[in-house]
């Protein structure tokens, strides 16, 4: 029996708590986390210790259950149910993407207007994967760094230029949040230490 039969259709509750999400980012005063594809590598989510550090893993699920701001949780489509057993926090709203993509299965346009319509300021951006410029230059091309930030604008430099992460921060970016940024510790794999 598949996860579909027991459970249903996997649906973005984002949308059918949309009122509850509101109030969530009103009381916040405008700050939401997102978090993408957490536990990405692992095929199952419930075997993430063969996949990350304890130290990321240990971030993002202090992140989920204690931030006070809510969390829309970025997940495979196909992924939904398994990762939404394994969570015990109530502020995270849930939105399917697309298979290895952040794009949202509904669109990046209808999911912009949600966090406009519920004034969402602030986006802190966790999970997995970030490729950032160092310590892997020879796997990104410089040229295409430098067309990565351009499309940035606003003369930025880009943390990070590849993967899913990046994908959901490029697209925070060019909707004109006020602030953007990654959380430290909670992407995977993390920054590379100078």
């Amino acid at each position: 029996m598949s996860l579909f039969e027991l459970f249903g259709k996997p649906r973005d509750d984002i949308f059918a708590r949309k009122s509850e999400f509101e109030r969530a980012v009103a009381k916040s005063k405008g700050k939401v986390v997102v978090v993408v594809h957490p536990f990405y590598d692992s095929h199952d989510p419930r075997d993430w210790k063969k996949s990350f550090p304890a130290e990321y893993f240990d971030r993002v699920n202090a992140l989920m259950k204690q931030s006070k701001a809510p969390v829309i949780m970025f997940e495979e489509r196909d992924r939904v149910h398994s990762t939404r057993g394994m969570l015990g926090a109530q502020n995270v709203f849930f939105l399917r993407t697309k298979i290895a993509d952040s794009t949202p299965v509904a669109g990046w346009k209808r999911v912009h207007k949600l966090l406009q319509a519920a004034g969402a300021r602030t986006i802190l951006i966790a999970g997995s994967h970030a490729l950032h410029k160092n310590p892997t230059p020879h796997l990104i091309d410089d040229k295409l760094i430098r067309l990565y930030e351009m499309t940035l604008g606003r003369n930025r430099r880009a943390p990070i230029v590849g993967g899913c992460v990046a994908g959901a921060y490029e697209q925070m970016i060019r909707q004109g949040y006020e602030k953007v940024r990654l959380v430290p510790h909670a992407v995977y794999p993390d920054k590379p230490k100078a």
